[in-house]
């Protein structure tokens, strides 16, 4: 409890107007009632703000990134290359080269040549940068056209 809230995790699918409140319907076919409701559910907001009519203008950028092992490279900081669109990353499990966007939208299949094109880039900066047993990522950005956060009242 929170000031008199509850924090639950569960996986949306759906919200309805009540005439106190709002009905969260879940995945698993569960039903909850709430007076109010943070909507935070990154680039999927849209979908589930669309069942109670409204629209957030919401795009969804999709960034692309390959982790190496943590031998891949002897990196001892990150490097941006902001000119060439990615970063270099030591992790605890590896070196990450990572940077694009794609506006994609959700359901369209990751495009990984963008991935692969990054880490063609970072062997021709980073000599000896050993590009195998890489694990390929793509994820999901909430995008507003003037890049601002959509906070308030709906």
């Amino acid at each position: 409890h929170a000031a008199g809230g509850v924090i639950e995790r569960a996986e949306v699918t759906a919200l309805r107007s009540l005439e106190d409140g709002v009905e969260v319907v879940t995945a698993d076919g569960g039903m909850r009632r709430a007076a109010k409701v943070v909507l935070a559910a990154g680039a999927f907001s849209q979908r589930i703000a669309r069942t109670i009519g409204e629209n957030i203008p919401l795009e969804t950028e999709r960034g692309y990134n390959t982790t190496l092992p943590a031998d891949a490279f002897d990196l001892r900081t990150q490097v941006t290359f902001g000119g060439h669109g990615f970063v270099v990353t030591r992790l605890s499990t590896g070196i990450r080269v990572g940077g694009a966007a794609e506006l994609g939208g959700l359901q369209r299949a990751p495009n990984f040549r963008r991935s692969e094109a990054m880490l063609k880039k970072a062997q021709a900066f980073l000599p000896g940068l050993k590009p195998g047993g890489g694990v390929q990522w793509m994820g999901f950005r909430p995008s507003l056209p003037d890049s601002l956060p959509a906070i308030g009242y709906a």
